[in-house]
């Protein structure tokens, strides 16, 4: 009995890491952040989400092994490319509900060649600003951009313990591979930008980019149903269509 009990904890001691794959559709996974709670990333197949809305790509990096990079209308830094990044708006994000939770929805294209389809995301940070062309990213305890940003969602691989390995499995350069759910109430309404920095290794290639869709691609997969509008959007509706109402009555007198 007691080897049995020693051979059980050397089996747990000796367990891997949380070992996040994504490599088909539908592959779910939980990042632990130590800001912002709990993200969910979810595989998806890029090549039948044509149908979803117009795609806005709002981060592009590329390099070779490891890079990193942020979205900014200012000074690009690190393996960001200019040419693909732009300022992303809280609003250009599509929201999602899954399980009863709502989110915010950003997708993930990568670009490998076929000796090594996989890339490790070891870190991701969310930041809020009011100031779209922010630079000057400072690491430390709590991570920002010019000293102008809050931060919303910081998970990374040796905080968590997880892995976060991605792959290529869509063939296309700019062919959606995962989804990043991150939970909507952590976003302040006040503010209108979002700022998304990431550092990934492993890369061979590239580009590797960010997106938004105009609809949520999780809810076209069956992963989240669509988020129900806020109190204070269904009023408006409501007042909308009463006036509308109005108007029709009006022309029929």
């Amino acid at each position: 009995m007691k080897k049995l009990l020693a051979l059980v904890a050397a089996l747990a001691f000796a367990a891997p890491a949380d070992a996040i794959l994504i490599d088909s559709q539908g592959d779910v996974g939980i990042l632990n952040g130590a800001v912002g709670g709990n993200a969910v990333v979810i595989g998806v197949d890029g090549g039948i989400l044509q149908g979803v809305g117009n795609a806005k790509t709002f981060l592009t990096i590329q390099g070779a092994g490891t890079e990193r990079g942020y979205n900014t209308s200012g000074l690009t830094e690190f393996q960001t490319t200019p040419s693909g990044t732009t300022p992303l708006l809280r609003s250009d994000a599509p929201g999602a509900t899954r399980d009863g939770v709502k989110y915010l929805e950003f997708a993930y294209s990568l670009n490998q060649t076929g000796v090594n389809p996989n890339i490790d995301i070891s870190r991701i940070i969310l930041f809020q600003t009011g100031n779209p062309g922010l630079t000057g990213f400072a690491d430390g305890a709590t991570p920002n951009i010019g000293l102008q940003t809050n931060l919303i969602f910081a998970w990374s691989a040796a905080q968590s313990g997880q892995t976060l390995t991605v792959n290529d499995f869509v063939p296309g350069q700019d062919n959606t591979e995962m989804l990043l759910l991150i939970r909507a109430s952590d976003f302040d309404p006040a503010l209108s930008n979002v700022v998304l920095y990431v550092e990934q290794s492993n890369s061979n290639d590239g580009p590797d980019k960010w997106v938004v869709f105009g609809t949520s691609a999780c809810v076209d997969i069956g992963e989240c149903t669509p988020s129900v509008p806020e109190p204070h959007a269904l009023a408006l509706m409501a007042a909308g269509l009463g006036v509308a109402g109005f108007v029709l009555r009006r022309r029929q007198l």
